[in-house]
């Protein structure tokens, strides 16, 4: 029960991670005028 939800929050954390670089590569090409 504990280990999986260990997995459940490592999960959750690799995807705010890449929702969050998401958004910061959003604002770099918004910034340099690419989108």
């Amino acid at each position: 029960m504990d280990s999986h939800k260990g997995d459940a929050v490592g999960l959750f954390r690799r995807v705010f991670v890449l929702i969050g670089q998401q958004g910061y590569f959003r604002e770099e090409i918004g910034e340099r005028g690419l989108l």
